[in-house]
Order: structure tokens, then C-alpha cells, then sequence
């Protein structure tokens, strides 16, 4: 060790700061970094949106989801086509601009009758998502109380078995004899 003496330096912490880049060659990798890290920024929002677009195509219903566009201020798109009198559901809006396409070549007389059939089938469509959310809720407590019979089940077993390994079991008892 002592011949190592020599080349051996002592630990310390106080570090220098990283000089500032002064050649071409580091203001390029620079660059290059920041157009890295905003690329994968661009990437990562266009997911974003194709995942929201995706959702609003499918007719996803906010009340289903428990979302309403009324308690959630931050989703533009829906508050957006709810004030302009349009359905968040894609079937819904089918019947809006079915009827606004029979309005605008409808005569006064039959656009009462329009305005009904528009306001029948809102309801129905209504009624309809209601039932499935119904559904899907029954669905959801069924699956739920299987998963908790199951879960009792399991664990009746494992007690039962403890118990039969405690039943088996063998104890001996050694007491501290004093012989005086």
C-alpha cells in the first residue's frame, strides 16, 4: 500500500461545476437533445388526442362512465358539443343531423312533426342507454359477489386444512421435574 501511496488521491466532495459548452460540436448535441425531448413530447400528445378521438368515436356515454360533462369542466370536447345542443353519443348526434337535414327541407307544417320525432327518439335512445347502464351495474355486482364467494371459499379451505394440521399434531409436554 505504501508503494501505491503515491497515486493514490483523496476523496473529496467539492466538485466543480460543468464548464459552459464553448465548442460547435456541444451546442449541436445540445440542439439535439432539446429536438429529442420535444419530438417525444409531440409523440406522446398525438397519442393523447388519437386516445381521446378514439373514446368520442365510440360513442363512449359520459353517464355510463360517471362522467358527466357538467362536473367535468377539463373535457372541452364534451362541454363543447353539449352547448351547442348536441348529444356526447354518436348515435344521438345521428339523430340530430338527420332531423336538421329534414328541417332545412321541410315545410313549417312538418317541422313540428320533425321536431317530435327527433325529441321520440332522443327519449328512446335515453331509455335505451339506461337499461344497458342497468345491465352493465348488475353485471358489475355479480362479477363482485362471485369474486367475494370465492375469495370465502379459498378461505374456509385454508382454515379447514390448519385445522386438520392442528388436529394432527402430536404435543408433548415436558415438565421441569425438581428432584430434591
Amino acid at each position: 500500500m505504501q508503494m501505491l501511496g503515491p497515486y493514490i488521491a483523496p476523496l473529496t466532495f467539492s466538485v466543480p461545476p460543468p464548464s459552459p459548452q464553448r465548442s460547435f460540436i456541444d451546442e449541436m448535441s445540445a440542439k439535439a437533445i432539446e429536438r429529442r425531448v420535444r419530438k417525444r413530447e409531440n409523440k406522446e400528445n398525438k397519442k393523447a388526442e388519437k386516445r381521446l378521438h378514439k373514446q368520442d368515436t365510440q360513442g363512449n356515454d359520459p353517464i355510463i362512465e360517471g362522467d358527466t360533462s357538467d362536473t367535468n369542466s377539463d373535457s372541452s370536447s364534451s362541454t363543447h358539443s353539449a352547448s351547442e345542443g348536441q348529444h356526447p353519443d354518436k348515435k344521438m348526434r345521428k339523430i340530430e343531423a338527420k332531423a336538421e337535414r329534414k328541417l332545412t327541407k321541410a315545410r313549417l307544417e312538418d317541422a313540428a312533426k320533425i321536431h317530435q320525432k327527433k325529441a321520440k327518439k332522443i327519449e328512446k335512445r335515453g331509455h335505451d342507454l339506461e337499461r344497458r347502464a342497468d345491465k352493465d351495474a348488475k353485471k358489475a355486482t355479480e362479477k363482485m359477489q362471485k369474486a367475494s364467494n370465492k375469495d370465502e371459499k379459498r378461505s374456509d379451505k385454508r382454515r379447514r386444512k390448519e385445522e386438520e394440521k392442528i388436529a394432527s399434531m402430536e404435543f408433548l409436554v415436558i415438565d421441569n421435574l425438581d428432584l430434591e
